[in-house]
């Protein structure tokens, strides 16, 4: 038995109680692979109970040689085990509120669904991971479905996607709207003003994304803008400033699905919105956005 592998030399040695080994067993099925798949106590015969009076017996040569054929190598073993370290871990949001080292990084990925637009990407900076985190632990469910509404702009939400300090994954997170989805199960929170995915990409730091993200999320607000972390100039009324210039003034006024079909300078003056004779001249639509004249060539109609 020397050359069995050591599974079936340690099944060989081991010993019963004095009391109990002159008690015969009947044969016992034995089971070898994941724990997880092991009955909660051994079968006997296939369908007997198990006795707790009577002990388990050592295998015969023949059961143990059967065993050592059937038991998996040691490279089965290791690939075993190798994909247990990598399959992505379940998400506990309060543990890692709870210990943030946990999460080494964490990489956002946005959902387009115009596979025509480039992919946007970026990854969070260590000081946003406890952050992220503790917005997510605060958020609190709702029972029953969260209704959103699909974009036309092809954006269809944001996942995160975290690694642990060894590498591991962690089961994605994807967020568009008011739900959220952990590891694929469906959690519906109140976050009705999207606070948390307009922060989210407010940690983007590059200029590219920073621009799209105002036509991806359709943003149509002052408040909207100072959500996204964009510049906050303080003049009356104030300023916020995205990096490629687009302004939007501080405004209360609450926006109608038709407000929201305004989109250029020549729709806003068209709706009737203020005008700034500034040059070039500039319309304030609902919301506080400034739509600029573009240059005109001779013999295009002016408006207004």
């Amino acid at each position: 038995m020397k050359n069995l592998p050591l599974i079936a030399l340690l099944a060989a040695t081991a010993l019963v109680p004095a009391a109990y080994a002159q008690q015969p067993r009947p044969y016992v099925h034995t089971f070898v692979g994941d724990p997880g798949n092991l009955p909660a106590e051994p079968v006997l015969d296939g369908n007997a109970k198990a006795d707790p009076e009577k002990p388990l017996t050592r295998l015969s040569d023949d059961a143990l040689k059967e065993l050592a054929k059937n038991a998996p190598s040691e490279e089965e073993l290791n690939n075993r085990a190798a994909f247990l370290e990598k399959a992505p871990k379940a998400v506990n949001v309060d543990e890692l509120v709870a210990d943030n080292s946990k999460v080494a990084q964490v990489t956002v990925d946005v959902d387009i669904e115009d596979k025509t637009q480039d992919p946007m990407s970026w990854t969070l900076s260590p000081l946003d991971i406890p952050v992220l985190l503790r917005k997510l632990a605060e958020k609190k469910e709702v029972y029953g479905k969260v209704s959103t509404v699909p974009s036309e702009s092809g954006y269809a939400g944001v996942t995160l996607h975290m690694l642990s300090p060894k590498g591991r994954s962690y089961g994605p997170i994807h967020i568009y709207q008011n739900a959220v989805e952990i590891d694929g199960k469906p959690r519906f929170l109140q976050d009705h003003d999207r606070d948390l995915e307009f922060w989210i990409f407010g940690t983007a730091r590059n200029y590219d994304a920073r621009v799209r993200t105002i036509n991806l999320l359709e943003i149509y607000t002052f408040g909207d803008c100072l959500k996204l972390g964009n510049t906050l100039v303080e003049t009356a009324p104030r300023q916020c400033i995205i990096p490629d210039g687009t302004t939007f003034l501080e405004s209360n006024e609450i926006l109608t699905e038709k407000d929201k079909k305004i989109n250029t300078f020549d729709r806003c003056l068209e709706a009737g919105n203020p005008l700034i004779n500034s040059f070039p001249r500039k319309c304030i639509a609902p919301g506080g956005r400034l739509y600029v004249e573009p240059p005109r060539l001779k013999g295009d109609k002016d408006k207004g």
